[in-house]
């Protein structure tokens, strides 16, 4: 059984960025909600959930409820809560005064809890999450592409009859080791030495 290593735990820049992206989305989305990606406006549902929110092209990852406060004390401390019950205050009370801001205005200007609501979410969500996998894959067509350039230049070297023997023989074995892992990835860039190639098998 592979053992799973441990999360990383971010550090103070990274929550403090995350923290402040999560108040700069938390302010375009009060002026146009409508616009707001459907996972934001869900997280404005309570603490827990806006402190778990975890949108990548945001800048915005997850973090304990307990430390999206600690951050918010630091990096709007500045912005102050204008009314209700925490008028005056700072920091974290600003954030969920500006969360439960959000959420008052998707109630009242996309209908949040109706049917019809809950449909279009559902439906704006599966293309946001389309989108995203459209930018994985060609991310990973980029990386293979990258990859499948590199194997191919290091085949050449071990083919190239100028290098010394002993090193086209060590860059050989490494091809076929690497076949021998990889090569149901990548079946169109074989390695094995063809009978031609004339280089001397030496031990490893």
């Amino acid at each position: 059984m592979t053992e799973q290593k441990p999360r990383r735990k971010p550090n103070a820049e990274a929550c403090k960025a995350s923290v402040y992206n999560r108040y700069e989305a938390l302010q375009r989305a009060l002026r146009n909600p409508k616009l707001a990606p459907t996972d934001l406006l869900d997280a404005c549902a309570s603490q827990s959930t806006l402190a778990a929110l975890d949108i990548t092209q945001y800048g915005i990852t997850p973090l304990s409820r307990n430390s999206m406060y600690k951050y918010a004390d630091l990096v709007l401390a500045d912005n102050i809560v204008p009314e209700c019950k925490t008028a005056g205050q700072g920091g974290k009370y600003y954030l969920d005064w500006l969360r439960k801001q959000v959420m008052a205005v998707a109630l009242k200007e996309t209908g949040y809890r109706t049917k019809a609501a809950r449909a279009q979410r559902s439906q704006k969500r599966k293309q946001e999450n389309n989108d995203k996998l459209d930018e994985t894959e060609l991310h990973a067509l980029r990386l293979s592409k990258a990859y499948l350039h590199l194997f191919q230049q290091v085949r050449g070297y071990a083919r190239d009859e100028q290098i010394e023997p002993r090193t086209r023989q060590l860059l050989f074995n490494l091809l076929n080791d690497h076949d021998a892992l990889y090569g149901d990835l990548f079946s169109e860039a074989g390695t094995q030495r063809d009978d031609d190639d004339n280089v001397e098998v030496l031990p490893r």
